[in-house]
C-alpha cells in the first residue's frame, strides 16, 4: 500500500498497522490542493510500487457556511481537495495503467451530500455531487482498458471530520432521528464497500455508486 496525507504521525501509524499485517506499506505526505503535488504523489506512487492497481480517493474537507456566507476562499478550498484532486491523482494513474495493459480499479470516496441537499453544505454538496458524475465519465472513457471506476457515498461516519461536524448536543440527535438505522457509521462500515470494490467480485461494475448511509437518502 501507498498511503498519503497531510498528517506525518498518522501515516506513520497506520503504515505500521499495514506492515503489522505482514503487507508493504510506504507513505508520502502531499498537499492535496495543489495540483502539481497531486500529480507528484500519484508519480512516486507509481514508481514506489511499480504501478497501481487500486486507487482510492478518500481525502475530502468541509468548510460549513450558509449559501449567502459562502466565500471564494472556502468555495475553492472545498473544490481542490474535494474534487480536483481526485481527477488529477485519477488521470495521473489511469495513464499508467492504460500504460500497463493490466487495468485497474479507481474507488471515489463521495457522500450522501452529492445526492441531497444539506444545509450550510453549498461548496461540499457541489464538490461531491462533482465527483460522482466525473466516477461516471471516468468508468465510460476507462473501461475498455479494463478499469472500473465506481463511488461510495457514505453518510455521517464519526471520522474526526465527522465528530467536527456533527457530534454536538442537539445537532447529534436530530441527525440521528433521520437514521433509520438508529446509529452513525463506522469507518468500517465504509472500508467494507470498499474492499468489494477492489476485489474481482465487482469487476462487472463500473459507474456506480455504493450508498452506505443506514437509510437515510431511503426517506428523502
Amino acid at each position: 500500500m501507498f498511503l498519503s496525507g497531510r498528517n506525518e504521525g498518522e501515516l506513520a501509524e497506520c503504515a505500521e498497522e499495514v506492515r503489522a499485517l505482514g503487507q508493504r506499506a510506504e507513505t508520502q505526505t502531499a498537499e492535496l490542493a495543489d495540483v502539481d503535488a497531486v500529480r507528484r504523489l500519484g508519480e512516486a506512487a507509481i514508481e514506489t510500487m511499480g504501478g497501481i492497481d487500486v486507487l482510492i480517493n478518500n481525502a475530502g474537507i468541509a468548510l460549513l457556511e450558509p449559501v449567502l456566507d459562502v466565500t471564494v476562499e472556502k468555495w475553492d478550498a472545498q473544490l481542490d481537495v474535494n474534487l480536483k484532486a481526485p481527477f488529477f491523482l485519477a488521470q495521473t494513474v489511469a495513464r499508467a495503467m492504460v500504460e500497463s495493459g493490466r487495468g485497474g480499479k479507481i474507488i471515489n470516496i463521495a457522500s450522501t451530500a452529492g445526492l441531497i441537499g444539506v444545509p450550510e453544505h453549498a461548496a461540499y454538496c457541489a464538490s461531491k455531487g462533482g465527483l460522482l458524475t466525473l466516477t461516471k465519465t471516468l468508468a465510460f472513457e476507462l473501461g475498455p482498458h479494463n478499469i472500473q471506476v465506481n463511488a461510495i457515498c457514505p453518510a455521517i461516519v464519526m471520522t474526526p471530520m465527522g465528530r467536527q461536524v456533527w457530534d454536538h448536543p442537539g445537532v447529534r440527535e436530530e441527525a440521528l432521528e433521520k437514521m433509520p438505522v438508529g446509529r452513525f457509521g463506522k469507518e468500517v462500515d465504509v472500508s467494507a464497500a470498499v474492499v468489494y470494490l477492489a476485489s474481482s467480485a465487482s469487476d462487472w461494475m463500473s459507474g456506480s455508486q455504493l450508498v452506505v448511509d443506514g437509510g437515510l437518502t431511503a426517506v428523502r
